[in-house]
């Protein structure tokens, strides 16, 4: 056998999720090895074609419904016999991937690790919704079968399968496109986690390159006031045609939106890295609004005659619609005012944000301090804030003896001394405490030794410049 290049076998072990490989002289080491080759296999394109192609085929069944058919029974048939692989390999692929990244199958801890990625959450979630539905649908239609006919309604939520089925496709393939595994997943973490704190100057230098790639220009178009203005009308243009029941206009209002919000949501996610898009508690919880309000938007859009009769369920629809959209919205809003994002560049929840926020309103006169460098630590009523930046203009005419040409400060913590009894709380009460670690401070003679030696006008001490200078203190 040819040895694989090192340039292939680095990339396949990204994608399988092992940097280690095993040894083969061991029968779990033998079996590991032959998962991994078996991973591979179903992780390659051909293979992912095949499930694409069973998946359009299953869900081809089910739009085209029991009329295109002689029987009830042979419309089951095709279901069964188009979904029962697809179910098997799928399972399949699902459990090679866990005994590949996360370890026995029989062991908790090897599926705690391979749901150590987002992404493996969020497939899981699909992929449990996938299961449900699936299982549902078999089972109404074997009632269906056995009275004889299929109700409009059974049919109407057999097209929530096909949706299900294809979003799960789609996120698979997205993975693999990406080479998420659980193995890149911690080495990325531990990368982030020991990467060293920028100075201003470097950010900025990183902020700049980064703002430069093109998905990244796409997001900032997209948080942008003039695309979140004009996304608000068209919300509120759907929620006004959805109370009023212009059908119509609800339908291609409800495809157009659930188009703009996939593309926003994905521009953003591949903008700010992905995996690290899931870190902000915040767009967790903007994620779940949105998959709950992308689902009613859909099935409200795609089952617009269906619900133009049956009115208790539309009702509910035209009330949880209206809300969910708004909740994505706030969402969206928050993140954007707040400047939290995944992004390296961005504070990762809305209290670093704040803290960032009030500390360039107090403070940003005098210091600057990268958004990611600023830590908030809520149980212990601190805030920490590392590699700081003086900034020279703000001590000048200050009428003091030195002048300060720059100074940087590499950790400065802001303590609240909060306290709920005890006589310690009724004296540091309302107080807060500033500690410095390591401040440098490159000063220059200033004006008023200048003039004591001679070297400047002699006009530097009188009363009125004194005066001046001291009211800026």
């Amino acid at each position: 056998m040819r040895p694989a290049s090192p340039k292939k076998d680095e990339s396949l072990r990204d994608g399988l999720g092992s940097s280690t490989p095993p040894s083969p002289k061991t029968a779990r080491g033998r079996l590991r090895l032959r998962l991994r080759g078996v991973q591979s296999r179903i992780s390659a394109w051909p293979l992912q074609l095949v499930f694409m192609v069973l998946t359009l085929l299953h869900c081809g069944v089910y739009i085209l419904g029991p009329s295109h058919v002689e029987t009830l029974a042979t419309f089951l048939l095709l279901v069964w016999l188009t979904g029962a692989p697809l179910a098997a390999l799928t399972v399949l692929e699902l459990l090679v991937r866990v005994a590949v990244q996360g370890g026995p199958l029989w062991s908790c801890r090897s599926w705690v690790r391979f749901f150590i990625p987002y992404y493996h959450r969020l497939e899981a979630l699909v992929l449990a919704v996938a299961a449900y539905r699936g299982f549902m649908s078999f089972y109404l239609l074997v009632v269906v079968v056995s009275s004889g006919e299929m109700p409009p309604a059974i049919s109407d939520q057999d097209k929530a399968t096909v949706l299900v089925l294809c979003g799960y496709r789609a996120l698979r393939c997205w993975g693999i496109w990406h080479g998420i595994s659980v193995e890149r997943t911690i080495k990325s973490r531990k990368k982030h986690a020991n990467r060293n704190m920028l100075w201003m100057d470097e950010h900025k230098v990183a902020l700049s390159e980064y703002n430069g790639m093109w998905r990244v220009r796409a997001w900032r178009w997209l948080d942008s006031g003039c695309v979140q203005t004009l996304m608000l009308i068209l919300t509120i243009l759907y929620c006004v045609a959805d109370i009023c029941d212009w059908h119509d206009a609800t339908k291609v209002g409800g495809y157009l939106l659930l188009s703009v919000f996939a593309f926003e949501f994905f521009v953003r996610a591949k903008a700010q890295g992905g995996e690290r898009f899931f870190k902000p508690c915040l767009h967790k919880f903007e994620v779940c609004i949105f998959a709950a309000g992308a689902f009613c938007l859909f099935y409200a859009t795609w089952y617009t005659e269906y619900l133009a009769e049956a009115k208790g369920e539309a009702e509910v629809y035209a009330t949880a619609i209206p809300v969910l959209l708004s909740m994505h919205r706030l969402c969206r809003y928050l993140a954007i005012r707040m400047h939290v994002s995944g992004s390296f560049h961005d504070a990762d929840d809305v209290m670093s944000a704040k803290a960032m926020q009030i500390f360039n309103a107090k403070f940003g006169d005098i210091m600057e301090v990268p958004p990611q460098n600023v830590r908030v630590n809520l149980p212990g009523s601190s805030i920490h804030l590392e590699k700081a930046h003086l900034k020279p203009e703000a001590f000048k005419n200050l009428h003091l003896p030195f002048a300060v040409e720059s100074g940087i400060i590499e950790d400065l913590f802001v303590d609240l001394l909060i306290s709920k009894s005890g006589v310690k709380a009724r004296e540091s009460q309302g107080k807060t405490r500033i500690r410095l670690k390591n401040i440098f401070l490159k000063l220059s003679p200033g004006p008023g030794l200048l003039e004591a030696g001679g070297l400047a006008p002699s006009h530097y001490w009188e009363y009125g410049k004194v005066l001046e200078g001291k009211s800026r203190l």
